[in-house]
């Protein structure tokens, strides 16, 4: 196996055969800047710049035991495990007469070569040790379209007019933010790592180095733009699909059509058709994976109404190749007929 620190905060844990991600491991506060395997390789032992270090389960990826003793100015510079027993040293002086580097002993065996003034002091292994999983969200497409709204919503429940995203933002949330029934197990962290990739042309070549482990990926997009924000959204895809190394999900998401009983299903569908399909002037998609359908269909909620909504899918199941599995309908409030009294007994 190979263990790699990186500027994004993480360690990677790579099959040294095949080349294979085999997990990442997160916790750090700023860049690592150095790893280590113990002898039996069943820890690996990581320095960041700011002085944090961090012991890990190699197997699991459960964070065994952390210390932050390198106050600033001062910073690491590596890590490694001792077979030995060995002293601490202290080796050269500054300008004021302190110690220039400090070779200081931790309790698992690890020791930290760094500029530093200070013992580490060792906190012992934590009582439970924590897996920590995290899925990568990310908000790709072109700028102005609402990525840091969206954002921003999903993180604090709050809609707040944001500027344009310069480079990237990133926000963190538990699982159980999202969904309360998905409450990580004792003794496993659950997160969620969202990341606004700011939409400007200079970005787009340094953004896609953060597309890869992507677990989902939000393309966002104006259709008022018409073929110019469809290209964009094409070019999006393919940047997916050569850095994650899967196909896309097409979901179709229809909201708040509010049919009357004098709408033509054709007429309304003919132009949603001609831009999901049409390869020049559209996005080129001949199928889709889902389609949802939420908010208010109809208007009033009359038969006559239900009927034109009925057309409109139909033709829209057919069209994609859809089945009834792959329909996803969430209910809005014109659903009933206001014009009809029901008593509930």
């Amino acid at each position: 196996m190979i263990a790699s620190g990186s500027d994004d905060k993480t360690v990677r844990v790579w099959d040294a055969n095949t080349g294979k991600l085999l997990r990442t491991l997160e916790g750090h506060g700023d860049t690592v800047q150095s790893v280590s395997f113990s002898y039996d390789s069943r820890m690996i032992a990581s320095g960041s710049v700011g002085g944090t270090v961090k012991v890990w389960y190699t197997e699991t990826g459960a964070e065994l035991q952390s210390h932050n003793k390198i106050p600033p100015p001062h910073y690491l510079v590596a890590i490694r495990f001792m077979a030995q027993p060995f002293v601490e040293v202290s080796l050269g002086a500054t300008k004021l007469g302190k110690p220039d580097v400090l070779i200081i002993k931790a309790e698992v065996g690890a020791s930290i070569s760094g500029l530093s003034t200070v013992s580490v002091e060792s906190h012992g292994l934590f009582a439970v040790p924590v897996c920590y999983t995290s899925a990568k969200v990310v908000l790709v497409g072109e700028s102005n379209v609402g990525k840091s709204c969206l954002a921003l919503r999903l993180t604090k429940g709050d809609y707040e007019e944001q500027m344009t995203t310069h480079g990237m933002r990133t926000w963190k949330i538990l699982s159980e933010r999202l969904d309360p029934e998905a409450v990580a197990p004792s003794g496993e962290v659950r997160e969620i790592s969202l990341r606004d990739l700011g939409g400007q042309d200079e970005y787009r070549l340094v953004n896609q180095l953060f597309l890869p482990e992507t677990t989902l990926a939000l393309i966002l997009f104006d259709p008022t733009r018409g073929k110019v924000a469809y290209d964009d959204v094409r070019e999006w895809v393919r940047r997916l699909e050569v850095q994650t190394q899967h196909p896309p999900v097409r979901i179709l998401h229809l909201s708040d059509l509010h049919f009357s009983e004098s709408d033509n299903p054709a007429v309304r569908l003919q132009p949603l058709i001609s831009d999901l399909t049409d390869e020049k002037e559209g996005l080129g998609y001949k199928r889709l994976d889902y389609l949802v359908i939420s908010g208010d269909l109809t208007n009033k909620g009359t038969p006559q109404e239900y009927e034109q909504v009925h057309l409109f899918f139909k033709e829209m199941v057919k069209q994609f190749r859809l089945s009834a599995q792959r329909c996803i309908i969430v209910p809005g409030n014109h659903y009933l007929n206001w014009d009809v009294e029901v008593q509930i007994s």
